[in-house]
């Protein structure tokens, strides 16, 4: 049994024309279809233009064009009028890119395409306009579709490149040749580079250092971005590189990973590196700090232990009952000495304490600075004799005072002249002077000493600490835990003073220079050195 859709167009009879064939598939087609005469009447319209405009297509024959499909221009809104006339007078007309609409029967504009072409007879003279509506709203969806699409995508680019500019991390990206795509500003900040794009990773990288992190150099092959590329993800891993705009050694953390496309096929890579100079640095201050805080707690047992030893061994002897009346008085100056011994260190320990703690004071007051001097050198004195030193003094005169703490100024100068004792072989030369300037007042301490190499100047005033003593010498006899050039430098900052240190290097002595503001100055010695 033969069934039939009635929608689609009949079988032709026999005897059916050519016209009629094409009448029928005109009617039948999706798209709009009109043909009108020269002079713009319709003479055909298919079912779907009927539609379009929600006219019946017997009532449209007939009519002007112009009445029954009106146009309008969707970038200007403005009437498209004359369709017929121009095609008739310009040839075919083809609006494709969906610029036009037709208001339909209910007044409501579609987006459409149309073409049309002019009718012509074989001596050329024109009879009539075919023409071909296709409505575009589908399309025009698809279209602001993918407008929309594209201006999110533009956006979101313009987001990710604004956030990657104002990162201090380093970002690039590298393709699947090993060339960069892709480097944000930190790049060219940190190494000076103007241009990165279709630049080889290994052409970079061969004309920089780069070591691994326990300082050996790391192959080409080995860099990050190009480990990702073949599918490993490298994480935080340590380099150092010398950056070739200033020549330094910087540590740096680099992570790369592949970068895939929908269907997971590698098509680059991303790496990030982050600059961790300033960690190290701090890592390696921490690890300095707890070094000398260490062979501080060493040196200052040592110390005591030294003190005590002699009282102990006194005290036990005491016990056995074997003292005489003479080791009694023995006993007794070695209690003394300890105890002159071990007190200053118990006090520049407290001293440490406050200083630590913000709660070290002054107590100003005018003072002779000969005398204070004076007094700094007769304690330090018995150590100078000890390691036979020379020791030149120039004093000013009596008539010099200042406004300060003695005992605290006393002790900046006490503390200089034991470091110079200390770091002095045996029988050095010693200054201690005073000069009075325009605007500062200056105390001195100059050593013939072993001298101090540019790489300690720095640190000389940090606390704990201590310079390697060469061949020969030793600390015995003196503190040396090194919190002596750390509390004179607070002591001399408290009087609104500074202290520097200079040394022409190893083995070439050193001076000490306290530096005090005038106004110090209460009572002038105008023959001050």
């Amino acid at each position: 049994m033969k069934h039939e859709n009635p929608s689609w167009p009949r079988p032709p009879d026999e005897g059916t024309t050519e016209g009629e064939l094409l009448r029928d598939y005109m009617a039948s087609i999706a798209e709009a279809v009109v043909i009108t005469d020269a002079i713009g009447r319709v003479l055909f319209l298919n079912r779907a233009a009927g539609e379009l405009i929600g006219r019946n297509r017997a009532d449209v024959v007939g009519t002007a064009f112009e009445s029954e499909f009106r146009f309008i221009d969707a970038r200007t809104r403005e009437p498209v009028v004359d369709v017929i006339e121009a095609v008739r007078r310009g040839g075919a007309r083809d609006d494709a890119a969906c610029d036009l609409e037709l208001l339909d029967g209910g007044g409501r504009a579609v987006p459409i395409s149309l073409s049309a072409m002019p009718l012509r007879r074989a001596d050329g003279s024109t009879y009539g306009v075919a023409l071909s509506i296709m409505g575009c709203t589908a399309r025009r969806h698809a279209q602001q579709q993918l407008r929309q699409a594209n201006e999110a995508l533009r956006a979101e680019k313009e987001w990710l490149a604004r956030t990657l500019d104002g990162i201090a991390e380093e970002v690039y990206f590298t393709d699947m040749q090993g060339r960069y795509t892709y480097a944000n500003p930190a790049v060219f900040r940190e190494f000076g580079h103007s241009l990165l794009a279709g630049i080889e990773v290994k052409q970079i990288i061969a004309n920089m250092v780069v070591l691994r992190a326990d300082g050996t150099p790391r192959p080409i092959d080995e860099a990050p971005p190009l480990r990702a590329l073949t599918g490993e993800v490298v994480r935080n891993e340590e380099q150092i590189v010398r950056i070739p705009r200033t020549g330094e050694l910087r540590h740096r953390i680099v992570s790369s990973a592949p970068v895939r496309d929908s269907a997971g096929i590698i098509v680059g890579s991303v790496s990030i590196a982050r600059d961790i100079s300033e960690r190290k640095r701090a890592e390696l201050a921490l690890r300095e700090a707890d070094h000398r805080k260490n062979l501080f707690l060493a040196t200052l047992s040592r110390q005591v232990r030294s003190a005590f030893t002699p009282i102990a061994d006194a005290a036990r002897l005491l016990e056995s009952g074997q003292a005489t009346p003479m080791s009694g008085e023995r006993f007794e100056a070695i209690v003394s000495n300890g105890g002159a011994y071990i007190f200053p260190l118990l006090d520049g320990l407290d001293d440490i304490v406050e200083l630590m703690q913000g709660r070290l004071s002054l107590r100003k007051q005018p003072v002779t600075l000969r005398r204070l001097l004076e007094e700094a050198v007769q304690v330090t004195r018995p150590f100078m004799e000890a390691r036979r030193h020379q020791l030149r003094v120039d004093l000013p005169s009596d008539r010099l005072k200042v406004n300060a703490d003695a005992d605290r100024l006393r002790q900046v100068v006490s503390n200089l002249l034991m470091n110079a004792a200390q770091y002095t072989r045996l029988g050095g030369q010693i200054t201690l002077g005073c000069r009075l300037e325009a605007q500062s007042l200056a105390l001195f301490v100059r050593d013939t000493g072993i001298g101090l190499g540019q790489e300690v100047l720095a640190s000389i005033f940090d606390m704990f600490v201590q310079l390697e003593l060469p061949g020969g010498m030793t600390r015995e006899g003196g503190l040396g835990v090194g919190i002596g050039l750390t509390l004179a430098k607070a002591l001399a900052e408290l009087h609104g003073g500074s202290i520097v240190a200079r040394s022409a290097g190893r083995d070439q002595g050193s001076t000490f220079t306290v530096t005090l503001p005038r106004t110090i100055v209460v009572v002038e010695d105008s023959g001050a050195a």
